[in-house]
């Protein structure tokens, strides 16, 4: 797949290593991205980086691992017809009083992006154990969390969580996505598969 990232710090930026040493080609995105020669050296010959308009163009994917209040300010057009990560969590200190009236984060997303398929994952896992993935080339074992009302949207989303070698977990349309934002019982934990379905009431894995 053709994957843009919009941000390329501590998430999109082990993100989207992982992805590009399982075969992906990458685009890390900035302002600067004559800035991000460091991280596309250490992601490999299947990454670039460009500006956001020429990194999402092309993309299949794009990842949203911006602030809260940046990713609510995204151009519609700029990402229609993609299917959207939606990896950013919203916290006030730091993106100041939002009015999501009445909806989910990754909810509030999507109804800014009418035309885009809008998955929300990898908001809840610590970009150190992404880390781990990269220096290791191995696995934890933890799960991430998958929500989205697109089922085509939503299994490129669980490919790409296992391409970063973690478990997915489906838990059901973008509205559940709101059993994983921050303040939640799990956000930020390392979960097992069989802890995670449980904690959903999900039906037993196979």
């Amino acid at each position: 797949m053709r994957i843009a990232t919009l941000g390329a710090g501590n998430i999109g930026g082990n993100l989207g290593i992982l992805w590009a040493r399982a075969g992906h080609e990458v685009v890390f995105s900035s302002r600067h991205p004559e800035q991000l020669d460091d991280l596309v050296a250490e992601a490999g010959p299947n990454a670039s980086a460009a500006d956001p308009a020429t990194a999402v163009a092309d993309a299949d994917v794009v990842l949203d691992a911006l602030p809260f209040a940046t990713s609510l300010g995204l151009d519609p057009d700029l990402v229609a017809g993609k299917v959207v990560v939606a990896a950013g969590n919203y916290y006030p200190g730091r993106d100041g009083e939002i009015d999501l009236d009445g909806t989910t984060q990754a909810g509030a997303i999507a109804a800014r992006l009418p035309d885009s398929d809008v998955v929300k994952a990898f908001n809840m896992m610590a970009a150190n154990v992404m880390r781990q993935h990269i220096d290791d080339g191995e696995g934890t074992g933890a799960v991430v969390f998958v929500a989205g009302d697109d089922p085509a949207a939503v299994a490129i989303a669980e490919q790409l969580v296992r391409d970063s070698l973690f478990t997915p977990v489906v838990t059901g349309d973008l509205a559940t996505g709101a059993g994983f934002e921050p303040g939640t019982e799990v956000y930020g934990k390392r979960l097992t598969e069989d802890e995670a379905r449980r904690h959903f009431g999900l039906e037993d894995t196979p």
